[in-house]
């Protein structure tokens, strides 16, 4: 058989609607199969603590302060 024989045969089989649904069918999971290999996932963006207010603090700090003066007291 001589190479010119073939030619006909390759064509055939190459344009056959299976060939070429089954090519692209390939090529789509390939693809997919790439993008999940190479997912980076975005870095979670951090958000800033609150800070209290200043007068929250102080009202904080004095209850602090005044339950400790009351234990005092009472050991005494």
């Amino acid at each position: 058989m001589q190479i010119k024989e073939y030619f006909p045969t390759i064509l055939s089989v190459l344009t056959d609607f299976r060939v070429i649904g089954t090519i692209v069918v390939v090529f789509l999971i390939v693809t997919f199969a790439s993008y999940v290999v190479n997912y980076k996932k975005k870095p979670a963006v951090k958000k800033g603590k609150k800070k209290m207010p200043a007068t929250a603090a102080k009202t904080e700090s004095t209850e602090i302060k005044a339950s400790t003066e009351t234990t005092s007291d009472t050991t005494k």
